[in-house]
């Protein structure tokens, strides 16, 4: 009997997966990419400490917290969970009723199931705002920001200017919080005033075409760019 060799054990081969090479190449990429952020941001030891004196100036204008009247803190506490309340019941009251006529072993009919399933259809694709319109009321849902905290500049930038959202503004109108929800009657007007954005670099580095331009446009008054550029500025154009 001839006894056979038995050949030795192949080392496994490292296949190529070009998953493995397109992962790498996208990392690559990113780290490209970020690096360049970091440089065209100037990101460096001198604009954290810039930032750090903005944190400090929006943590004073931030506290102490200004919270409303306690009675008017409670009353609109009250409010909220009223209609938290009311609508939940009132989905309740509506959606079980439905829900039963839709079911196809609780429906009596296939007209009564087809007429449910028709309805909640209808109700889930139409928005709120047109429902409220067919039900006779309109409730405004108010979603600003930068009503109370101005924009804040960088690289020694001034803050900007404060939104403002005013009810009726014609003679006495009624200043909105930035966020809240409340109903509007026929002939209502909202005037809606958008913040100015924060400044990028010191005002008195601004070139002074650059301002006279934004004069002459109107996009600023001489006598506020007088007051945030300087007349030293002005005295070149």
């Amino acid at each position: 009997m001839t006894a056979t060799a038995t050949p030795p054990p192949r080392a496994p081969t490292r296949q190529h997966r070009p998953g493995r090479t397109a992962a790498w190449i996208t990392l690559a990429a990113l780290a490209a990419a970020g690096c360049w952020a970091v440089a065209d941001l100037r990101i460096n030891v001198a604009t954290f400490i810039d930032s750090a004196r903005n944190a400090a100036d929006f943590a004073g204008r931030m506290l102490p917290l200004d919270f409303p009247p306690l009675g008017e803190l409670l009353a609109l506490s009250g409010q909220t969970m009223a209609i938290v309340v009311w609508a939940t019941l009132l989905s309740v009251v509506i959606s079980v009723p439905l829900a039963i006529l839709a079911a196809s072993n609780t429906t009596p009919g296939h007209a009564a199931r087809y007429g449910a399933r028709t309805l909640i259809v209808v109700v889930r694709a139409v928005p709120d705002v047109v429902l409220a319109i067919i039900f006779f009321r309109v409730f405004f849902s108010h979603l600003g920001d930068r009503h109370v905290f101005q924009p804040y500049g960088i690289f020694g930038g001034k803050s900007g200017s404060l939104a403002e959202s005013i009810l009726n503004p014609q003679g006495n109108g009624e200043q909105l919080h930035s966020k809240e929800t409340r109903e509007i009657k026929k002939g209502d007007i909202l005037s809606f005033r958008l913040s100015g954005a924060g400044g990028y670099g010191p005002p008195e580095m601004r070139d002074p075409k650059a301002i006279a331009e934004d004069i002459a446009d109107g996009f600023v008054t001489h006598e506020a760019a007088e007051r945030d550029y300087g007349p030293h500025l002005l005295l070149k154009r």
